[in-house]
Formats: structure tokens, C-alpha cells, sequence
């Protein structure tokens, strides 16, 4: 009995953790507006009633996922800074692992930057509570410097130093999200940490930086993810249409809205994949995806003319659609010289 209630428990906490990582693609892709909990559901490869087992409504999930996620990147800064020998190297390493963790994980980074501010007054109590957390880590060492004669900090007032060094963390890393910068994502720490040391030999920061790691980062990263779940929205929606044609018959009201709504969703996944795909040498790969939403396109439009097979059309959407889903699925998983051949692109020789 024991054993069985134990095993329940067990399950239980693996949908919750099934849910959350379902909820992180999602939100940091689509946003949390644009993310339905069908959606997380679906992804996560469970139920409705499993999620609001778990949480009381998409915000709840939001805010339990930024905890979550936020308290895990605090205690990783932590250990990173634990590692110094003196309070410089400490801020220097705890800055290094904050830029290099959120260039690493940016859709947890996404999520505490960009995706919560001004959601609700819940949310914002999560992210105001984790950037003091953070600003409390640089506090303490300021303190600490204080304490120990160091009089490049004399006074300063550890709190408002703390908060500043934050934001301006955090304005570079939330910059580097959303333009794509090309550069270093660690070099947005400079700044930031000059005061903590020398900053211009950035090997010192030991097992925060590989020379390679961030040269291959637009290879290694690529995510077509908003891609994937635009085209899997409009294939569940033509999976709606075609019941409800078989069952009315191809009238031509429901047809012809079908035909719309499914080519205002392609559009859609156009434009996530434009999106995606820019400044990405994708060889014949991006010639592949073009025919496939083109054959979709001429599909999902033939839907809404007069005397149409709409069996056939159907079946030549499905047929260029699935196949596109797992093509990009597979482009996201791929280990980086796969990738890499796929791309036409050269990675760098290990030193």
C-alpha cells in the first residue's frame, strides 16, 4: 500500500514537471497571451483536469513556472559565486554565470525578463522577489568589501549598488533576447563587473567560458519552436474543418470559411518562420519548407472553390503539413554537426 501511494505520488509530480517544461516552451515562445492551456495540455501529453489538479488557472502556472525557474538560476548564480577566492572574483563569477546561464537557457531567461513584467500583481511579486535575490548576492559581497578595507567601494550604499548592478544585467541580457546580437553574450557582463576586477583576460573566469561554446551558439540554438506550434494550431484546425465537412457535406459557407481560416493561419506560420529562420544559412532546408506551406497553401485555398474534392485537398494539407512538423522538430533537436552539415555551416575545430 505503501509502495502503491508512493508510486502515485511519483507520477503525480512527473505530469506537474511534464506541465511546467510544456508551459516554458510556450510562454517563452509564444508569449503568455498567445498560449492557450490546450495548448500546454497538448504538449505536455496530458489533460485538462491534470493541470488544474496542479494550478488554479494559466496565471497560476505562470507564476508557479517562474518560481520554479527563477529559484533555480538564483541558487546556480549562488554556487558559481561560491567558487571565488575574494569578493571581486565572487561578484565577477556570480555575474559570468547569470549572462551565460540565461545565453545558455533563454527561455527561462525570456520568461524572468521579458514575458513577466506587468502581467499581474501575483507575477510581479514572484519577479520583484527574485531580482531582489539577486541583487542581494552583489549586496552581501559589497558589505563584505566594506567590512574588509576595500575602498573602491567606500561608501557606497551596498542596497542601491545591488539593484544597480541588476538592472544593468539585466537590460544588457534582455537586449541581447530580443535584437539577436551576435556578440558574446559574456562581454554583456563587462560593465557590470569592471568594478569587481580586470576584466579583459575573460578566460580567467574559470568553467563559465568556453571559447567555442557562444561562437556556435546560432547553430546549436536554432529554435523554430513558435514555428511548430503555429503549424500544429492550423493542422488541429483543418482536423476540425474536415470532421465537420464529412459530416455537413462541402456546403459552401463552411467550406469557404474553412478555406480562410486555415490560409490566415498559414500566414501566420509564415511569419513565425521568417522570424525563426533569419540570419540562418539553411541550404536546401529553407527551400523544402517554402514548397511545403506552398502546397499547403494551394491546399487549404482550393477548400473554398466550388464542386472542390475536398477529401483529396485535405489529404494534400495533411501531407505536406505533418511531415514539416517533425522536419523542424527534428531541426531543434539536432546535435551540433548534424546541424551544422544541414545548414552548410562550419563549425569551429576543438582546440
Amino acid at each position: 500500500m505503501v509502495t502503491n501511494a508512493a508510486g502515485a505520488v511519483d507520477r503525480r509530480e512527473a505530469r506537474r514537471l511534464r506541465l511546467l517544461d510544456a508551459a516554458l516552451q510556450l510562454f517563452a515562445e509564444l508569449g503568455f497571451h498567445d498560449t492557450s492551456v490546450d495548448e500546454v495540455v497538448a504538449q505536455a501529453r496530458t489533460s485538462k483536469s491534470a493541470f488544474y489538479e496542479h494550478f488554479e488557472s494559466k496565471e497560476d502556472c505562470f507564476r508557479v513556472l517562474l518560481a520554479h525557474e527563477g529559484d533555480a538560476l538564483v541558487e546556480a548564480v549562488r554556487a558559481a559565486a561560491a567558487e571565488g577566492t575574494d569578493h571581486r572574483q565572487r561578484m565577477r563569477l556570480g555575474i559570468a554565470a547569470f549572462v551565460s546561464t540565461c545565453a545558455r537557457r533563454s527561455r527561462v531567461a525570456r520568461l524572468l525578463l521579458v514575458e513577466s513584467v506587468g502581467l499581474s500583481p501575483s507575477i510581479e511579486e514572484v519577479r520583484h522577489r527574485l531580482h531582489a535575490d539577486f541583487a542581494g548576492i552583489t549586496e552581501a559581497e559589497v558589505r563584505y568589501a566594506q567590512e574588509h578595507g576595500d575602498t573602491a567601494l567606500a561608501g557606497i550604499d551596498p542596497a542601491v549598488y545591488g539593484r544597480a548592478v541588476v538592472g544593468a544585467v539585466n537590460e544588457a541580457t534582455s537586449w541581447f533576447l530580443e535584437t539577436g546580437a551576435e556578440s558574446d553574450p559574456l562581454e554583456l557582463a563587462g560593465p557590470a563587473s569592471r568594478f569587481a576586477g580586470d576584466m579583459r583576460t575573460k578566460t580567467s573566469v574559470r568553467g563559465l567560458h568556453n571559447e567555442r561554446t557562444f561562437a556556435t551558439i546560432r547553430v546549436t540554438n536554432m529554435r523554430t519552436l513558435a514555428t511548430q506550434m503555429r503549424l500544429r494550431r492550423l493542422l488541429r484546425a483543418h482536423a476540425e474543418y474536415q470532421d465537420r465537412l464529412l459530416a455537413e457535406g462541402p456546403a459552401g459557407q463552411l467550406a469557404a470559411a474553412a478555406a480562410a481560416r486555415l490560409v490566415h493561419l498559414l500566414q501566420d506560420v509564415r511569419a513565425a518562420w521568417a522570424r525563426e529562420s533569419q540570419g540562418v544559412e539553411l541550404a536546401g532546408l529553407r527551400a523544402h519548407v517554402q514548397r511545403s506551406l506552398t502546397a499547403m497553401e494551394a491546399a487549404a485555398a482550393g477548400l473554398g472553390r466550388p464542386g472542390a474534392d475536398t477529401g483529396r485537398l485535405s489529404a494534400e494539407l495533411r501531407d505536406a503539413g505533418v511531415p514539416l512538423v517533425f522536419c523542424l522538430r527534428g531541426l531543434d533537436d539536432s546535435e551540433p554537426p548534424v546541424l551544422a552539415e544541414l545548414t552548410a555551416q562550419r563549425l569551429p575545430r576543438s582546440a
